[in-house]
């Protein structure tokens, strides 16, 4: 018997990743949907946000975010249904965030989700919706694409749900950046742009946060307040909330678990020492109308050089308007404040073009650092078309761009065309647009090039905003001098260990800061910090003394526990199941590609049983083997058993048994025979006694694996 289910109603709230490649197609497949699952998908459309509520706190190198909904089917065509409907919700959130809490309101009270192994969850979904189909639930992507469910949806009550997550904080010279992504609140109902109400915490180390659009905001008690409406220009131009940098900016604060050990997060703005100055030439070649508008897209990058650059760099933008090229200064800009914005304002009002010129817009550039010192890079944002299939005209371009420059200019190209059209075969994968001629010539001037392109494959993340947010991030930094971290030296007490760099950076640009978190044994008290870093050619150091301060949120937990889950998961290469990531999800509470989030009603969660079956592990192929596991549960032993096909003969053969909590009590392993079969005596109690509970049982024959679950009686 698999499950004991209480069905005189149900309720359920899943928090899922979905396993998805988002292709320009699917781009009005994410934001709110409703639909009648007993007609299928079919009846899919356009749900309704009632209401939106951001609550965002700081912490440390990450901030949180509390998001509350109340969505609806009103105003949509299943809003005079009288059947219990399913509500679906697609989003995406900026790169590294955690989610690490859900909650569906039942009855007026909010109900807590837990974390659950994903194939159990999926189990248990299926059950409680009554329904054998794929759901497109539980499964987590690099691209941070994730899904929420709420089951039944019955007309015309609102239904109420939160998502919090965590997302790590950009701090640079200039200030603490948190990434947003509104976009997730877009409506596809024609009738419904909702209001989004946000409150940020006036943090005591932080200050009190700004906007860079000039939104109106209002102070109540320890908040700042700003309400937006979810339209195209606020969700693209409100895409970060800012804090000033507090004077004395490094931190290192603990999380304790009892006297003597806990969690530790670490944070140090280096100097420029070097005096080194970045000079960058902004190419804009805008070619067409996209998702991101010509004048959203100048305000990205205007707020970039004001938060990325420091005051001593300089900057030019070169741009298309109404087929001409322009620039915004003959000469070099300045990066303070005042005179970003002075420069901006020569801009067009109505800033527009109709055709690709980023070639002329290139040689413009080039052409602009020559007569400026010959000294400078090139930062080329590009939705252009194309430069045609032929590699041999391509190659020419290329070497005739480059001859032009009196020394060497490093070219980085963010590319964010999504339409296909001309492709040029390299013998490997196909080349589309302007990706032959960028990416070649990124790599004939020492640059780089970034696209929204999937890893090699024909799929691109048109309808991510983080997506495009991160990489022009990217894009924007790597423009920038580095300065690489050779050493961190403590003087202290304590053992500080198992320590994550954030953003797995060592090497940063200049004026932005390092960021860790790990684990200490011994209470640090006040100690030096004593670090190497290198610019250029040149070494640095540094010394500052810390005074550690004890955190008063439990989020450092949280952070330590996504980052060794990372870890788990990347020295997981062969796509192996493993029980530690599933364990160490709910130990930590944060959600992971192998786990999903679920809020039951009291009185069904307590009936599901453990007897669920575990799928075969994402990666590994099906085959013919037959495995079983005898008496199960067992007491005095149990066998493993396995039919094995010929073609598995001579393969070696390992049984590894897991306790619940991902502890190895024990492991056989030898060749298979040419028997057929193999069975396996792996428990006795007289050589081994184990106490009663739950195992797992990881059965491992050449490159096939499964995992079984057992009880000890």
């Amino acid at each position: 018997m698999k499950t004991l289910i209480n069905v005189k109603h149900f309720i359920l709230f899943t928090i899922l990743v979905c396993s998805f490649q988002i292709q320009a197609q699917n781009y009005y497949d994410d934001g709110l949907k409703v639909l009648n699952p007993e007609q299928g998908n079919w009846t899919k459309t356009a749900g309704k946000f009632e209401n939106i509520q951001l609550t965002i706190t700081p912490a440390g190198n990450f901030t949180n975010i509390d998001i509350l909904l109340e969505i609806s089917a009103q105003n949509t065509s299943l809003a005079n249904s009288t059947d219990s409907l399913e509500a679906e919700y697609k989003f995406s959130l900026p790169s590294g965030s955690i989610i690490h809490d859900a909650k569906l309101w039942m009855n007026n009270v909010p109900v807590k989700a837990e974390i659950y192994e994903r194939s159990k969850a999926k189990f248990i979904y299926e059950s409680l919706v009554s329904r054998k189909v794929d759901p497109l639930i539980l499964y987590q992507n690099p691209d941070n694409s994730y899904e929420a469910r709420v089951y039944p949806f019955i007309n015309p009550a609102n239904r109420k749900l939160s998502i919090s997550y965590l997302v790590p904080n950009n701090i640079t010279s200039k200030g603490i950046e948190v990434p947003l992504d509104l976009k997730m609140f877009r409506s596809d109902l024609a009738s419904n742009t909702p209001t989004i109400n946000i409150k940020v915490l006036n943090n005591s180390s932080y200050g009190v946060p700004y906007f860079m659009n000039n939104v109106t905001t209002t102070t109540v008690g320890n908040y700042t307040n700003v309400s937006l409406l979810a339209n195209s220009l606020n969700i693209y131009n409100t895409n970060a909330i800012y804090f000033s940098l507090p004077t004395s900016p490094s931190f290192f604060t603990t999380q304790p678990i009892n006297a003597n050990e806990g969690y530790y997060q670490l944070m140090v703005m280096p100097t420029n020492s070097s005096g080194k100055i970045s000079k960058t030439t902004f190419v804009v070649d805008y070619s067409y109308a996209d998702y991101i508008s010509y004048p959203t897209l100048m305000n990205m990058l205007k707020n970039k050089i004001k938060f990325n650059m420091n005051d001593n760099d300089l900057f030019n933008v070169v741009f298309v308007q109404n087929n001409t090229i322009q620039k915004l200064s003959t000469t070099w800009i300045a990066c303070d404040s005042a005179s970003i914005e002075n420069a901006f304002t020569n801009l067009p009002v109505n800033l527009s073009s109709t055709s690709s010129m980023f070639l002329p817009a290139m040689q413009s550039a080039i052409t602009f650092i020559n007569a400026n010192g010959a000294e400078g890079n090139l930062l080329v944002i590009s939705n252009a078309g194309n430069t045609g299939s032929n590699a041999n005209f391509q190659n020419q371009l290329i070497t005739s761009t480059v001859a032009t420059m009196i020394n060497n200019y490093p070219i980085y190209v963010f590319d964010f065309n999504n339409y296909f059209s001309y492709s040029i075969w390299t013998g490997s994968e196909y080349l589309h647009n302007n990706e032959y001629f960028f990416y070649n010539v990124a790599i004939a001037t020492g640059g780089n090039y970034f696209s929204l392109k999937n890893n090699g494959s024909n799929s691109w993340y048109y309808n991510s905003t983080s997506s495009f947010i991160d990489k022009f991030s990217t894009a924007f930094s790597s423009t920038k001098w580095q300065h690489t971290y050779d050493a961190l030296n403590f003087n202290t007490n304590s053992i500080l260990y198992s320590e994550y760099k954030l953003k797995n950076k060592v090497i940063l640009p200049v004026g932005e800061a390092y960021m860790e978190v790990g684990k200490y044994i011994n209470t640090p008290s006040t100690f030096q910090l004593n670090y190497y870093y290198g610019i250029d050619t040149n070494n640095y150091q540094e010394n500052y003394t810390l005074t550690p301060t004890i955190s008063t949120d439990t989020f450092t937990k949280k952070i330590w526990g996504s980052n060794y889950i990372d870890e788990l998961m990347s020295n997981n290469s062969n796509s192996i199941y493993n029980i530690q990531i599933v364990n160490n999800s709910i130990l930590f509470d944060v959600l992971c590609e192998y786990t999903a989030l679920l809020a039951l009603e009291p009185d069904t969660a307590g009936t599901i049983t453990n007897e669920i079956p575990l799928e075969t592990p994402p990666g590994i192929e099906k085959t013919s083997i037959d495995i079983k596991v005898y008496p199960n549960p067992f007491e005095e032993s149990q066998f493993v058993e396995c039919t094995i096909p010929q073609s598995m003969n001579d393969k070696t053969w390992s049984i590894e048994v897991y306790t619940s909590h991902g502890q190895l009590i024990t492991k056989k392993q030898g060749n298979t025979s040419f028997s057929g079969s193999l069975k396996i005596d792996w428990y006795n109690k007289d050589q081994l006694d184990l106490t009663s509970g739950m195992y797992f049982i990881k059965i491992t024959i050449g490159e096939y694996n499964k995992v079984v679950r057992v009880i000890k009686k």
